[in-house]
């Protein structure tokens, strides 16, 4: 066989093996790898329309706002931290739930699909039994586990942003973190 025709089969099959490789890790090597040891911030605004007296030290329509911190570990192990503010809509007031929640879990990537296991979560500081308090922090950790749950599909906006979107969930934008 003559020496180009060896070379060409070597290469035709570097080639073809390279391009095999390359669908067979497809976008779930490159989601982990991005993902992999960094940090996102978001920022969830969830509504509570106050028609009854449930809330009683709110007069009105609430809405929640969720600000917090998704750290990716690359042995699969996710933590969400987060704080809580609550604005009274028809008064323009802002209460701060003076409170911290970390949600931890496991995590993995099939191609753009993100898998979160959430595992457990705490509080910073503990919180009274029926509290206006204690149902604010319930209510984020309610939207956060639909939010950190299996089957979250990932649509990169910018390679410092990325959306997690499901059909059960409203989508919600991470931002890379710049270290503050």
């Amino acid at each position: 066989m003559p020496g180009h025709l060896k070379l060409l089969i070597i290469v035709f099959f570097i080639i073809f093996f390279s391009v095999v490789s390359y669908f067979c890790v497809g976008l779930s090597g490159k989601n982990a790898l991005i993902l992999n040891d960094n940090d996102w911030v978001f920022d969830v605004r969830h509504y509570v329309n106050n028609t009854d007296d449930y809330l009683v030290d709110f007069g009105g329509n609430i809405q929640g706002v969720l600000k917090g911190r998704l750290r990716f570990y690359n042995v699969n192990h996710y933590t969400v931290t987060f704080r809580v503010e609550v604005k009274e809509l028809d008064k323009n007031k802002i209460t701060n739930v003076n409170n911290e929640v970390n949600l931890n879990g496991v995590w993995d990537v099939e191609k753009d699909i993100v898998n979160f296991h959430f595992e457990n979560f705490q509080t910073l500081k503990p919180m009274v039994s029926g509290s206006d308090e204690e149902f604010f922090v319930n209510l984020a950790i309610n939207v956060l586990n639909r939010t950190f749950g299996e089957g979250q599909q990932i649509t990169w906006v910018r390679g410092d942003t990325f959306v997690l979107n499901n059909i059960n969930q409203s989508q919600i934008i991470f931002n890379r973190s710049d270290g503050t």
